[in-house]
């Protein structure tokens, strides 16, 4: 089963569940390919780790008992002066003494039975998960270099390839040329669609560590990934019209400071990993180089003259 059908089996979220396996308070199941594929043995342990939490069991205390290193009647005895304020907390913490099972043999729905407040319940879960991956600068910088090489690939094509003259365009009411720009944003979208899909992420992405995938951990279809791109276009970047464009990234950034969900992201959710210093020496390198592209095919068409 999915992600998702496991953790709505054990009362859980995704995140949770992908909180359990960071913190290692869980094993991580078996992958089928790209997808992690949840039995009902893992819907049990994670109903037990639910009931642990529910309870107040600390990190160190969830990863004792994982390994064995740590008795279930010891962690309960320490949780005994202080019990989460959640209603039947005490009773179930008695019944699960009293009936003086091993935390790899504990049977958790009993006990869940006896806990109150689901309102309550969900907030204590509510805090047992991940800190979003905001980034909102590495967001903008990836998708600041995307757009730029599609564009320059655009402009190389035209220029090396159809033989077009620039300078021509560049010479057309800026009305004309706002116009002709929106096939150039249409590739941008569909190409950033197909990288995504394909090797789930994109080269500015990729270039400063960030990965998107499915809620289960998947790579996205073509289709989720198109969709994606045309809401960022939408609400993310103001269709680029001049000023509105910039009152919706700076929405965005605010959205992403305050750890808000962005409103493309309901289906997906991004990864970051950290490279080392390198990754804004090759951003930096590689941009650089993308502008001299530029230059030197401008110089080509004539659009920018040099001196004798």
């Amino acid at each position: 089963m999915t992600i998702w059908t496991a953790a709505d089996r054990a009362g859980l979220s995704p995140e949770n569940v992908i909180f359990y396996e960071r913190q290692g308070f869980i094993y991580s199941p078996n992958t089928v390919g790209e997808i992690k594929e949840y039995s009902d043995r893992d819907v049990e342990r994670l109903k037990t780790v639910r009931l642990m939490r529910l309870l107040g069991t600390p990190s160190v205390d969830m990863r004792a008992l994982r390994n064995g290193r740590k008795e279930l009647s010891a962690v309960l005895d320490a949780l005994a002066p202080e019990f989460v304020p959640l209603e039947g907390a005490e009773d179930c913490v008695r019944a699960i003494v009293r009936d003086g099972v091993r935390y790899s043999w504990l049977k958790a729905d009993r006990y869940l039975e006896m806990l109150g407040d689901p309102e309550r319940q969900q907030e204590i879960l509510a805090a047992d998960v991940g800190p979003k991956p905001a980034h909102p600068i590495r967001r903008f910088l990836a998708r600041d270099f995307d757009s730029f090489l599609w564009i320059t690939l655009i402009y190389l094509f035209m220029i090396w390839v159809l033989g077009i003259n620039v300078a021509q365009i560049a010479a057309l009411p800026r009305i004309i040329r706002f116009l002709l720009s929106i096939p150039a944003g249409m590739i941008d979208i569909v190409m950033n669609a197909v990288c995504i899909s394909a090797v789930g992420t994109t080269p500015g992405k990729a270039i400063l560590g960030m990965r998107l995938t499915d809620k289960d951990g998947r790579k996205m279809d073509f289709g989720s990934a198109l969709s994606r791109e045309i809401q960022v276009l939408i609400y993310g970047q103001g269709f680029n019209i001049p000023i509105y464009n910039i009152i919706c990234e700076l929405r965005c950034y605010s959205i992403c400071e305050n750890d808000a969900e962005l409103r493309w992201e309901e289906d997906n959710m991004v990864t970051v990993k950290d490279r080392g210093f390198w990754q804004p020496l090759i951003y930096a390198a590689l941009t650089v180089g993308l502008f001299y592209l530029i230059y030197a095919s401008l110089i080509r068409s004539g659009v920018v003259a040099i001196s004798a």
